[in-house]
């Protein structure tokens, strides 16, 4: 609370004026000097002449700026028609009108907060996760104009010279590994066995930052993300077939769908190219318009479209656009897959919330764009349900009154068991706040370092989940990180689903992984009073559990046995953050699926890129930070020397 404001003279430091000060939730107000005018207060503003300290004009914003949060651990901005307030995200308060709004989606980082300037809005990225299904991640720019989606005078779709020409090897076999996670379900998994014994079979040095790989007509297909280049290989010897450049980069592998290459670029198009050759067959243009920014020192389209699409009734899905908050917002679309004719398309805006109306603390409806999932029969983007006619389908919301504050939170339940990424499919930050999930339900905001199926990643089958958690206990808001205290694998049944406990009518919490520090392991008992929610936990126990002193950054789950590979989690006391900044390579270690016994080591020269594993026709493929691909295969017995 400030007691008093005071004007001094500049000059002389003569007390001009003072007035009684007001109370500002959370710290000392701001005040703001704007045309002569004096402003301070919250919710309950003042501008007093600046001269003579007469009070001539208020604002009562109770309904914009709702308790329920704390001010943000920044100083507030103001431009000259302006004063933006960071209590959620960020509140414009408008000092010549009414014409306030609230956006909880953008919000800025501590000490620094956001800075309007140079005509567009500056926004950090910053370590809260409220409103994670619509929160922008990164250091990012927006302007205040309307971005009104234009018609677009262009043809949609243009034809290339392998158009109706498809590829003479189009069958996709069980064992490949056609698309980003081996299958639409993003399940990372295939039913073919590996060997437990490898060899390196081959090695291709590509250069740049690589994707995933994916298999099939006895070729190896993998992008480099910032030069946009696909790059086939002979999956037998590792030569290189030919390498096709779209205009922006690829961020995920392609999809194979009979004989042809399809994927997106972040140039805002969808590309098909014919497997045997690589020579274009059609470009779907998904973008609205030809509209660029800068996004990590490259061009792009404001509404770029992922490398991977998805593959479902014969159909390839995928999505345009960033938020439905930016650019009129994210578009969604279905083609045909050999013609790349347009079958479906939505566009998901908004929705912009009614100050008149209260909002939530920790959840808020909306839209980002993400790579597609699906459980069989919906679609999933994050949150996001769709059928497949791209119409946007309900989710059950369950809510209770929870935090020390009374709250509202919420997670919900989806209509069927599928993947999802608190943080999106492609963040590699693994921050303890993120979360992947199997399971039919949205976790949120909320904790789940206790939960089944739930961790930093995780791939399953059919009957099971296996699951790596980077952090087992709960840190409430600071970003953690413990080096050196390994890494929990674990495994759990499909329909082993996480639990938020609340009392009556459910299964009881147990605790289930022993090993824990009593001092830090977080009680499951908690109730929904607790800070930031009681979270996700368990109420039957794993199959196994298993630490594990690799910092597990890729999964691959083949027949019976189960791939992991990342950095070692090491700590040298000359170079602590060697082994986390690649400086110490890797491990490429196989499991056994059923006990989580590990079976053999391989060491990496380089650390493995994040979820840049697969296995598929027997063989292992590996892509590393330093832009090499490897592949593993069974050890020759006719190189091996005779035992004694």
């Amino acid at each position: 609370q400030s007691q008093t404001v005071w004007a001094l003279c500049a000059q002389d430091g003569e007390v001009r004026w003072k007035s009684p000060g007001v109370q500002s939730r959370g710290r000392a107000p701001d005040l703001f000097v704007v045309d002569d005018r004096v402003w301070y207060g919250r919710p309950h503003f003042h501008a007093r002449d600046l001269r003579t300290g007469e009070v001539v004009q208020t604002m009562e914003l109770d309904q914009v700026l709702e308790s329920g949060h704390h001010r943000r651990c920044y100083a507030d901005k103001a431009t000259p028609n302006f004063m933006i307030s960071g209590e959620r995200g960020s509140e414009f308060l408008d000092l010549c009108d009414d014409d306030h709004s609230r956006h909880n989606w953008i919000r800025g980082p501590c000490i620094h907060g956001m800075l309007p300037a140079n005509g567009l809005f500056y926004v950090p990225p910053h370590q809260c996760f409220c409103y994670p299904a619509v929160r922008m991640d990164g250091f990012f720019a927006v302007a205040s104009r309307s971005a009104a989606v234009p018609s677009s005078q262009r043809p949609r779709r243009e034809q290339g010279p392998a158009y109706g020409q498809p590829s003479v090897s189009r069958q996709v076999t069980p064992e490949d590994w056609p698309t980003y996670r081996q299958n639409a379900y993003r399940g990372g998994s295939v039913t073919a066995d590996v060997p437990g014994e490898l060899q390196t079979v081959w090695s291709h040095q590509l250069g740049g930052r690589l994707t995933q790989a994916v298999v099939a007509y006895d070729k190896a297909f993998v992008a480099q993300k910032d030069a946009g280049t696909v790059h086939c290989l002979d999956l037998k010897t590792g030569e290189r077939l030919w390498s096709r450049s779209a205009a922006g980069g690829i961020d995920s592998p392609p999809t194979l769908v009979d004989g042809w290459v399809i994927f997106g670029s972040r140039d805002g198009s969808v590309y098909c190219l014919r497997a045997d050759d690589g020579q274009l067959a059609w470009r779907f243009h998904a973008a609205p318009e030809d509209r660029q920014i800068v996004s990590y020192d490259r061009l792009e389209s404001a509404w770029p479209v992922h490398g991977s699409l998805l593959l479902l009734n014969g159909l390839v899905y995928g999505t345009a656009g960033r938020s439905g908050f930016l650019d009129g917002g994210v578009s969604l679309f279905a083609l045909e897959p050999s013609s790349g004719e347009l079958i479906h398309e939505t566009r998901l805006e908004g929705p912009w919330p009614d100050i008149g109306q209260p909002s939530y603390p920790f959840h808020k409806d909306g839209y980002r764009a993400d790579v597609l999932t699906t459980d069989g029969q919906y679609l999933y983007m994050g949150r996001t349900v769709l059928d497949r006619e791209l119409v946007e389908a309900d989710a059950e919301r369950l809510q209770l009154v929870g935090t020390q504050r009374g709250d509202q939170l919420e997670y919900r339940i989806m209509p069927g068991m599928r993947l999802v990424a608190t943080g999106g499919f492609l963040d590699d930050t693994f921050w303890n706040r993120t979360w992947w999930m199997y399971s039919y339900v949205w976790p949120g905001f909320h904790y789940a370092q206790q939960a089944p199926k739930s961790g930093q990643m995780l791939v399953f089958d059919d009957e099971n989940t296996y699951t790596v958690k980077h952090y087992t206990t709960r840190n409430r808001h600071s970003p953690m990180l413990f080096p050196g205290s390994g890494y929990l694998v674990f495994a759990d049944r499909n329909d082993n689903e996480p639990l938020f406990y609340r009392g009556e009518g459910q299964p009881e919490p147990i605790p289930w992984e022993i090993e824990l520090p009593e001092d830090t392991r977080w009680t499951i008992y908690q109730d929904a009073a607790v800070d930031k929610g009681p979270g996700f936990t368990r109420s039957a126990p794993a199959l196994w559990t298993s630490w594990v002193d690799v910092r597990v950054e890729a999964m691959a789950l083949a027949g019976e046995h189960l791939l992991l590979a990342g950095p070692p989690d090491v700590v040298p006391e000359q170079d602590p953050l060697a082994a986390l900044d690649g400086r110490m390579g890797g491990v490429l270690r196989v499991v056994h699926a059923t006990d989580g016994q590990t079976i053999a080591d391989y060491p990496l020269s380089a650390r493995p890129a994040f979820d840049g594993l697969i296995a598929a026709r027997g063989r292992v493929l590996l892509s590393t930070d330093d832009g090499s691909i490897l592949c593993f295969g069974a050890v020759d017995s006719s190189q091996q020397e005779p035992q004694p």
